[in-house]
């Protein structure tokens, strides 16, 4: 736990333009930017893939464990994330 620790103090107290090669506002990178519309995209794609599992579940009548539901979900998620950012760092 003192590991983390460490690097939560230092991330909390070093100032980023002490640091060599840190951007000032790492928020306005492209990377950021790829990675903000890969999360917008990513939230479309969980919703909607969750609201077609949904109805297939209710249309079925089929019951399923909500543990291995939300995992589903999450895998949707990350998996729409990395895809999508993939993408956009290849469009450039």
């Amino acid at each position: 736990m003192s590991w983390s620790l460490i690097g939560l103090v230092r991330a909390i107290i070093v100032d980023r333009s002490t640091l060599q090669g840190a951007l000032d506002k790492s928020d306005e990178s492209i990377e950021s930017t790829w990675l903000d519309t890969a999360m917008a995209g990513a939230f479309r794609d969980t919703i909607m893939l969750t609201g077609i599992g949904l109805a297939i579940l209710a249309i079925t009548g089929s019951e399923s464990d909500a543990v291995w539901a939300l995992i589903g979900v999450l895998f949707v998620a990350f998996f729409s994330v990395f895809t999508r950012y993939l993408m956009a760092k290849k469009r450039g």
